[in-house]
């Protein structure tokens, strides 16, 4: 118990910092010689566990751990097992030094998983998801394992074909991969995917978010790519498939020598639903998606480190049709492409001081093409960017403080081009031009700098950040960000209070924004509203606790509000799959969450979840391109307030997971929504026109909503083999097994209407060696 009331002492929330370390262990025995050693790191609070093995000389570098209380146990033959926990709390490597005793001696008294329930560095705005959650999970469509993996956690909401929090659209949705900030859309329809086979853990951000992070802060999704830390060749192939066609198929492999690591992976996969479709008969909807990742990391010294990484993804797929475009003939196509390179250096200078440099370069593109029958608008589409990072930051370990600072600069050139043919006159203003076409390019020039410090004093914890950003594309805005976070632990209670405010300045997308800025936008109809689309800014609070209870269940219950001038959103352009931002006056976004959850309890482990969110926008239009009536609408209504994406008001989830057999597994979970809301200018008539009478049963029209959705799910795990060098999992999955009609959303003629996946099957075995 003693033991357990020191580790929630030191439970205290790392407010506002990025959240890695490194583990550098040595295993010796009394005399002082290497000892070669199995090693296991456990942190139940990151979900993390880890079965390692050391060199012969008894050293072992763990890289690119979560913050957090890990539980540390080494054996070997003939030695008394150690167990212990220690404390990764900075971006400087900690020196770890275990001492093995003879069998015959007493060894150190065992730690529990009970021990790194709470971790110390949360604030209970943050989710982890650790290697045992990436390892279970469905064997998802091609294209979103990544998105479908953010998409689980509580009180994150999937709407359609993006990535969305109940406090932020897709667009504001950033994802840090090994420090490198990818500020565009990733969503599958609109990028290329983030595989989840090759990450190790995923850190998600809601509040409190460190001031190194800025820009896009709706959520932001931290991203730690899959480290080996053997020497030899090791790897894993996986095979999957289920329903409407899917079939997946990933290989990778890691060679460590001496100082060298060498790391390639490729993967590529199809489906036959690869969009959450606007009807039923899931129309043009086939997918196929590639990749292929390679990494080179060099130690020249203890002190001196170089990693190159080179990836290259691609998605081919269909747009989706609804029924009136499939009747006519209509066949959309899209492809998306992205190269990146990224370098970084790391320099221990001290054992108090830590430096890192960070470069990135990459090219993206995202083409539509549609054929002859299209309708109502034939639309093409050729649009992209390259851009180039570099970031410099400095962090300083000095008695009770963890200071960090730095710099980032980024350059995006950006290129558009878009042309059209309309099909359909009378889905648009008489006035409209029959053809229309435009070709665009123009730089986005960003920099920013941020300082941030951790103070741990006794039973609080108080952090405090500062984010200097400066914006320049369509406007030329800076800001000042501050941030700061206070939590304070109680003894007796066992419970951490915390609360936090983050000041944000969050740049709008640039996806078709030079389109809808440009003048040549006037040609397509006389009566245009167009006003540039400048950042946001805003106000993020949030409190709550984390409380422990009886070693194997935690409580987390979280108050949030956003208030958010100049708030973005999205449009599209004459009724057709090209969107652009937009921008309201400002926006409210409140509500609570709670979960809880059992990392480990006699076999079980699990978790169930409720979030309540209500968001609302108020007038006028402050951003975006206007047309014809849209245009006379936004100029004159200069009031009032109406529902947005994250207004769902309730949602549930759960997961639940039982170990039957030292070798099987099984899961159960399911997740309610209670709809979102939708603004349909049609007629319900045409809506049974377009979507059928199946989707139509599921919107409330008289409310203005979805009607609610529940999903089951279940699955079962077994390990078919499995020794000290080579393992075989087979994994088997059934989502919505009561088979219900999921509407995702309603959003209008031609536009964002779609249905979550009908019951389906998936199946996959994964060999590691």
């Amino acid at each position: 118990m003693k033991k357990l009331l020191f580790l929630f002492v030191v439970a205290l929330p790392l407010l506002a910092q990025s959240n890695v370390g490194e583990l550098r262990l040595r295993v010796t025995d009394a005399a002082g010689l290497g000892v070669k050693s199995s090693v296991t790191l456990v942190s139940e609070a990151n979900q993390l566990h880890k079965s390692l093995v050391t060199s012969d000389s008894g050293s072992l570098i763990v890289e690119e751990l979560p913050f957090g209380v890990y539980r540390i146990e080494v054996r070997r033959e003939g030695f008394a097992p150690f167990s212990d926990t220690l404390e990764i709390r900075s971006a400087i490597p900690l020196e770890y030094s275990v001492t093995l005793n003879v069998a015959s001696q007493s060894a150190t008294v065992t730690v529990t998983d009970a021990d790194t329930l709470i971790d110390p560095f949360r604030t209970g705005a943050i989710n982890r998801i650790g290697s045992e959650a990436i390892e279970d999970r469905p064997a998802s469509l091609p294209g979103r394992s990544l998105v479908d993996l953010v998409n689980s956690q509580p009180g994150w909401l999937y709407e359609g074909n993006a990535v969305l929090h109940p406090r932020g659209s897709e667009y504001q949705t950033q994802f840090i991969v090994d420090g490198i900030p990818l500020t565009d859309n990733r969503s599958p329809g609109i990028g290329t995917e983030l595989d989840a086979d090759d990450v190790q853990s995923v850190t998600i951000y809601t509040a409190d978010i460190p001031a190194e992070y800025g820009r896009k802060l709706g959520g932001v999704v931290e991203v730690v790519t899959a480290r080996d830390s053997r020497s030899g060749l090791h790897g894993e192939v996986d095979a999957s498939g289920g329903s409407f066609g899917a079939a997946d198929g990933y290989a990778s492999a890691q060679y460590g020598s001496g100082r060298n690591t060498f790391f390639v992976s490729a993967d590529g996969a199809h489906t036959d639903r690869y969009l959450s479709p606007p009807v039923t008969q899931n129309f043009t909807n086939a997918g196929t998606t590639a990749d292929f990742a390679s990494r080179y990391e060099r130690d020249f010294s203890d002190s001196d480190r170089l990693t190159l990484s080179v990836w290259h993804e691609q998605a081919r797929f269909l747009v989706p049709n609804e029924q009136v475009q499939q009747q006519a003939g209509q066949r959309q196509d899209r492809d998306n492409y992205e190269t990146m390179g990224i370098a970084s250096y790391q320099h221990i200078f001290s054992p108090d001081i830590v430096g890192e440099l960070h470069g990135m370069v990459r090219d993206d593109s995202a083409d539509l093409g549609s054929n002859p029958f299209s309708t109502p608008i034939i639309a093409d589409q050729q649009r992209g960017f390259r851009e180039g990072y570099f970031k410099a930051s400095l962090a300083v370990h000095h008695g009770n403080q963890e200071w960090k600072a730095g710099v980032e600069s980024d350059a995006t050139a950006i290129r558009e081009a878009f042309s059209d043919v309309i099909t359909d006159p009378s889905q648009f203003d008489p006035r409209t031009p029959p053809t229309f076409s435009f070709l665009g390019r123009k730089m986005d020039v960003e920099q920013s700098a941020f300082a941030q410090d951790l103070i741990r004093l006794g039973k609080w914890t108080v952090s405090a950040g500062i984010r200097w950003d400066h914006y320049q594309l369509v406007v030329n805005q800076n800001a000042v960000s501050p941030r700061l976070g206070v939590a304070r632990y109680w003894k007796k209670a066992e419970v951490v209070f915390h609360a936090s405010y983050d000041r944000v300045f969050e740049t709008p997308a640039f996806e078709n924004i030079l389109l809808a800025s440009s003048p040549d936008v006037v040609a397509l109809n006389p009566n245009v509203l167009r006003l540039p689309v400048e950042p946001s800014h805003g106000n993020y609070y949030e409190g709550g606790l984390t409380k422990g209870f009886f070693g194997n269940l935690k409580l987390d219950v979280n108050y949030f509000r956003r208030d958010v001038n100049n708030f973005a959103d999205d449009d599209q352009l004459l009724n057709t799959s090209v969107s652009f931002p937009i921008a309201f006056r400002s926006a409210s976004i409140y509500g609570v969450e709670g979960k809880i959850d059992i990392p480990h309890w006699s076999g079980l482990s699990g978790f169930v979840s409720y979030s309540y969110s209500v968001g609302s926008a108020y007038f006028p239009v402050t951003g975006g391109l206007f047309l014809g009536d849209d245009a006379t609408n936004a100029a004159t209504h200069l009031s009032g307030r109406f529902w947005i994406s994250q207004d769902q008001r309730n949602t549930v989830r759960t997961r639940f997971r039982y170990q039957l057999a030292k070798k099987l597994w099984l899961a159960a979970g399911g997740e309610y929504g209670s709809g979102l809301p939708f603004d349909f200018n049609g007629s319900e008539q045409q809506a049974l026109d377009q979507f059928g009478p199946q989707v139509v049963g599921r919107v409330n029209f008289s409310r203005g909503r979805v009607r609610p959705s529940l999903s089951i799910d279940a699955s079962a795990g077994a390990d078919i083999w499995k020794n000290d060098k080579a393992a075989m999992r087979l994994q088997a999955g059934v989502e919505n097994l009561n088979n219900r009609l999921n509407l995702i959303d309603f959003d209008g003629l031609f536009s964002g209407t779609s249905i979550a996946p009908p019951r389906s099957y998936s199946i996959r075995l994964q060999t590691t060696f």
